[in-house]
C-alpha cells in the first residue's frame, strides 16, 4: 500500500464451516482508497461479509484466531487525520525511509494542529541533537537532528522551529552501545498558541536534559520500559518555535 497517498478502507469476504471447524474466514479481500487486493481464498464457499468505511481509514485489526483465522475486525479513524502526514514538509535528503524496519509512532505531544507539520522519516540511528530555547518566551524554540542511514552515512535534519540567540544544547549519542529510546517534557500555550516548553531525551544509558522551563502538561513518548525499542526519527510540528513533537521508533 502506497501510504499516505493509498491507504485502508474496508474488508470483505466469506465466512462458514470447513471441514471440522463450525465457523472460519474462508475468503478475505482489502479495499482501499484505489484499489481491491484479493480475494485470498478465491473459490472459497461460504457466507459473504462486507465492511467498507465511508470517509475513514482502517489503522489496525483485531480478531480471533487458532489454527486458522476465525474473526476479523478493523479499527478506523477519520480519513481527514492523515492530512498531516500528507502535507508534511519535504526536504531532500530525508524521507528516505528504511525498508524492512518494523516502527511504530507516538505523537506528535500535545496533538495539536497548531504551525507547520514536519517529518523526518525513518532511519537506522539519531547520532546526534540540538535543542535551541528561547529565554524571552520560556520555549523550546526549535530542534535539529543529526541522523544516520543504513549505508553509514548521515544527514542533518532542517532545524525544526526558530534558531535561538542564547541558548542551544547539543548533546552526542554513542551509537554503539547507546541509542534513545524516548522523549518526554511539557507543553503549554503562549498567547494561546501551544508550543514545548521543555524537552528530555531519554536513552538506554541515561537522559539528557531537561532543556526549557518545566511547567505546563506533561507528555511522555515512553509507554512501558519493558518494551524494548529505539527511536529511529522524529516527527512534529513547527512555526516561530516547536509547536509539537512526536518518535518513530523501532522495536527488537
Amino acid at each position: 500500500i502506497d501510504f499516505p497517498l493509498e491507504y485502508l478502507t474496508g474488508i470483505s469476504g466469506k465466512h462458514g464451516r470447513w471441514g471440522s471447524f463450525p465457523n472460519l474466514i474462508t475468503s478475505l479481500k482489502f479495499h482501499t482508497n484505489r484499489t481491491q487486493y484479493g480475494p485470498f481464498g478465491e473459490g472459497a464457499s461460504g457466507n459473504p461479509f462486507s465492511f467498507i468505511t465511508e470517509g475513514g481509514v482502517i489503522t489496525g485489526c483485531h480478531g480471533r484466531a487458532g489454527r486458522y483465522l476465525d474473526a476479523i475486525g478493523v479499527y478506523i479513524k477519520p480519513a481527514r487525520s492523515l492530512s498531516r502526514l500528507i502535507t508534511v514538509e519535504q526536504h531532500p535528503q530525508l524521507n528516505v525511509r528504511n525498508p524492512g524496519l518494523l516502527t511504530q509512532s507516538a505523537g506528535p505531544f500535545p496533538g495539536c494542529i497548531t504551525g507547520r507539520a514536519w517529518d523526518d522519516g525513518v532511519f537506522s540511528a539519531v547520532k546526534a541533537v540540538h535543542v535551541h530555547v528561547s529565554s524571552d518566551m520560556s520555549v523550546v524554540s526549535g530542534v535539529q537532528f543529526l541522523y544516520e542511514k543504513r549505508d553509514g552515512c548521515v544527514v542533518l535534519s532542517p532545524l525544526h522551529g526558530a534558531p535561538s540567540e542564547d541558548i542551544v544544547k547539543t548533546f552526542e549519542i554513542d551509537g554503539e552501545s547507546e541509542f534513545l529510546i524516548g522523549v518526554d517534557g511539557f507543553h503549554g500555550c503562549v498567547d494561546g498558541v501551544k508550543v514545548i516548553r521543555s524537552i528530555r531525551f531519554v536513552t538506554n544509558k541515561g537522559k539528557y536534559g531537561p532543556m526549557g522551563y518545566e511547567f505546563g502538561e506533561y507528555f511522555c513518548s515512553i509507554t512501558s520500559m519493558a518494551i524494548t525499542g529505539k527511536v529511529v526519527g522524529f516527527f512534529g510540528e513547527s512555526s516561530a518555535c516547536l509547536n509539537a513533537i512526536g518518535v518513530h521508533t523501532e522495536y527488537f
